[in-house]
């Protein structure tokens, strides 16, 4: 028997009890049953049907649900590599797959069967103008989006890419210690630190605050570092549910420029608490 997720264009097909993933222990014509990729549960709508088995089981192999796309066409951050290190890592501790990918093709190809695009330090023009419709229409139509650091300092010719994700780079003081003021904890970004988080990083400054059109979670303390552009009021990571750029959600964080802050445990599940919020996973894991 083939199916296919009612939300997700995804084909199912039927195998034994041997495989892992065990969806519905049976299958009869649109059955109530579980997506492997969304984890919405609804009707799994047939496509042609074979005689059930007391042994069947309908189960799916989807593609990769979390995309990180790092290309750069300006200023390359040598912690590339570790940030994709630390969301394999994620994905292989928490059960989802990722893919990493330089290549503009695989955005223009279509992101339909993502559940979660992230933009890894990015930077200048990377996206083709079939890459940009390709992610509009995905924004558009709910898919989570997730910036890291750089991903502000990317596709300024693009206006849709700044609505998106909510505020534009514009310059930064050396690399050094600071202070984190976290504002918001009930978010799975921030939800496991204090009211202020020791971190060393660039400390982005922003054309305009993005306070009012975003839910800011945690700010830039700038009395705790030299160089601060913003004043009092200086975000450095945000969420938003939708907007006028559609109704998928949008996680950003300044943080990241070292590659030693991909191996500490706390920033690994700030980038993890982002990624359940865009993939709007209510549980622990994904």
């Amino acid at each position: 028997m083939d199916a296919q997720c009612s939300r997700h264009s995804v084909r199912y097909f039927m195998s034994d009890a041997r495989h892992p993933r065990v969806i519905c222990p049976e299958v009869h014509g649109n059955a109530m049953s579980e997506c492997d990729l969304c984890m919405t549960i609804g009707p799994i709508v047939t496509l042609h049907r074979t005689p059930p088995t007391a042994m069947s089981r309908v189960w799916a192999m989807p593609p990769a649900p979390v995309l990180v796309f790092t290309r750069t066409t300006a200023y390359r951050h040598d912690s590339i590599p570790d940030g994709i290190a630390a969301f394999h890592a994620l994905g292989a501790e928490h059960g989802f797959g990722v893919e990493a990918t330089e290549d503009p093709e695989v955005l223009a190809d279509g992101l339909g069967c993502c559940r979660a695009v992230v933009f890894l330090s990015t930077s200048g023009e990377v996206l083709t103008p079939r890459g940009r419709e390709a992610l509009r229409a995905y924004a558009e139509s709910g898919g989570g989006f997730m910036g890291v650091h750089a991903a502000a300092c990317t596709e300024y010719d693009w206006p849709y890419y700044g609505e998106l994700l909510g505020a534009r780079f514009t310059r930064h003081p050396e690399l050094q210690p600071g202070l984190v003021t976290v504002e918001d904890h009930g978010h799975p970004a921030t939800g496991h630190l204090g009211p202020v988080w020791p971190f060393t990083d660039e400390w982005y400054d922003f054309g305009a605050s993005p306070r009012g059109s975003v839910r800011v979670l945690a700010s830039a303390d700038e009395s705790s570092y030299d160089g601060g552009g913003m004043g009092a009021d200086h975000p450095l990571v945000w969420c938003r549910d939708s907007g006028s750029t559609g109704g998928g959600r949008t996680f950003y964080t300044a943080l990241g420029h070292s590659p030693e802050a991909y191996a500490d445990p706390m920033f690994r599940q700030h980038l993890l608490g982002g990624l359940r919020y865009v993939m709007d996973s209510p549980e622990p894991g994904l």
